[in-house]
């Protein structure tokens, strides 16, 4: 089922800040794309409505950059299986849980600002195999550098961050656009999800990493936009799963089995 466009607009915090006043433009899902959807339910198991809490689910942290609302993410995480989830300022305490998240909230400095500090304990995190996924900012801040600002990355990927075409399309994008996953390559957090189904997006940058091997998906505007890039536990998208209705909970879904698949390895140790 494609979600309700209103609410999600309603509902939607961009990436970047600036975005807040910018017009609205989207694109209207086809019917293939409905029947996609159908059958990636199919074999995931219908998601809809709200799900109870697993007391045995993961417990979920995400990163606050201290730059706007994450309620939509929040809320999503908990009816799609997470046990907990913690709003946090700090990765000191990051052991306490079984995933972390970087949101898709915010402006690149002030983002890298606020987690700079603890760039140690986040790659010492990834060596320890959390779960991490980052959300459209979330995932920018994981490149080198950024055209959006001056700072540099959390350089876990090789790569850059660079502005949307603006000669080519309307920026920043806002709106509905489809999937391209590369099937020859075999990603966890898409397992299940169709080809082509269609996610949302709110950005006016887009990654270019340096190893085309970690794209597992890519999306179309003015130019080929890696949208969904993975490493081991590590995981980018540069849209909004918890904004893209039924193919964004299979893939939060996706996500917390990694986190629930970490918190038994760790308790087997």
């Amino acid at each position: 089922m494609i979600p309700n466009e209103k609410e999600y607009l309603a509902l939607r915090v961009p990436c970047d800040a600036k975005m807040a006043g910018a017009e609205t433009t989207t694109a209207e899902p086809a019917a293939e794309s409905n029947r996609r959807i159908k059958r990636a339910e199919g074999k995931r198991g219908k998601i809809s409505g709200r799900d109870n809490t697993d007391a045995e689910g993961p417990k979920i942290a995400i990163f606050d950059y201290g730059a706007g609302n994450i309620f939509s993410l929040k809320s999503a995480l908990e009816r799609n299986g997470a046990a907990s989830v913690s709003v946090i300022r700090s990765l000191q305490n990051l052991n306490r849980f079984n995933g972390l998240v970087l949101p898709g909230v915010g402006n690149f400095d002030p983002a890298i600002m606020s987690i700079r500090a603890d760039r140690k304990r986040f790659v010492n995190a990834i060596d320890d195999g959390i779960p991490i996924m980052g959300i459209c900012l979330g995932m920018e801040m994981l490149f080198d550098k950024s055209e959006e600002g001056s700072l540099d990355g959390l350089k876990i990927f090789d790569g850059k961050v660079m502005a949307l075409p603006k000669t080519k399309v309307k920026v920043p994008h806002m709106g509905w656009n489809n999937l391209e996953i590369n099937i020859s390559r075999r990603s966890r957090l898409l397992e299940g999800v169709g080809n082509g189904v269609w996610v949302y997006f709110v950005h006016s940058y887009h990654a270019v990493p340096e190893d085309e091997s970690i794209v597992m998906a890519s999306s179309n505007y003015g130019v080929s936009i890696p949208a969904v890039i993975e490493r081991d536990n590590l995981i980018g998208v540069q849209f909004h799963p918890e904004k893209s209705g039924t193919s964004g909970a299979i893939m939060i879904r996706n996500f917390l089995r990694m986190c629930k698949e970490q918190k038994i390895t760790r308790a087997a140790e």
